[in-house]
């Protein structure tokens, strides 16, 4: 528990840094430049794929704000070693029960804009929550080649976290981009770190006077 409200104060920090970093330096002047959404996925260096939705919001100072949505899916991590799958009619094995992390995160962002007009970098950090499903193993009596020798059931827990990212734009027209991120989330009941890539529509551009 000290672990988690020490993440959560962490994160809590970060956040509010970010945002009186961007309300304050510029005020009243920055006004919203563009928004944007996007659609991707990668993969964990702890194991399995990561699947991502993320809204962005980026100000006149370059500073801005997300709402993301990540899943990890990936092989459960107590698998029993003598686990037997289950087998359809063709006697092919179905996949092995897998545990879920869904990361929903806030982060705060601060852009840097190259000397490329198309292509830009950014860092992001913010409080998250974090659900885990864990799959639990029991064991039965294996009654035909078809059956499992264990029965599977779905176990959620909820912790807080801080996300942190390091990212790149590449916007390819005025209104689709692509988004390489290096990507991470610090909680009590798995990290991970890993990489996404997304595919970016712009929603908002604020027009120039």
């Amino acid at each position: 528990m000290k672990k988690v409200k020490l993440l959560f104060i962490l994160s809590m920090v970060s956040f509010s840094n970010c945002v009186i970093a961007q309300t304050d330096s510029i005020r009243p002047k920055a006004k919203l430049d563009y928004a944007y959404l996007g659609l991707g996925g990668g993969a964990s260096f702890r194991g399995g794929g990561i699947f991502g939705i993320n809204s962005t919001f980026i100000y006149t100072n370059n500073w801005g704000f997300g709402i993301n949505l990540n899943s990890n899916v990936f092989t459960a991590v107590d698998l029993p070693d003598d686990y037997v799958p289950e087998t359809d009619i063709f006697f092919s094995d179905y996949p092995n029960p897998k545990d879920e992390l869904t990361i929903i995160s806030f982060p705060a962002i601060k852009e840097f804009t190259l000397d490329s007009t198309v292509m830009k970098v950014g860092i992001e950090a913010g409080p998250s929550i974090v659900a885990y499903r864990k799959t639990k193993f029991t064991p039965i009596h294996q009654s035909s080649w078809f059956d499992s020798n264990y029965i599977t059931s779905d176990n959620t827990e909820l912790s807080l976290g801080l996300c942190y990212a390091l990212k790149a734009d590449l916007w390819i027209s005025k209104q689709f981009g692509a988004e390489f991120v290096f990507t991470g989330n610090l909680n009590s009941l798995r990290s991970i770190f890993g990489f996404e890539l997304f595919l970016q529509y712009k929603i908002y551009k604020r027009t120039r006077k």
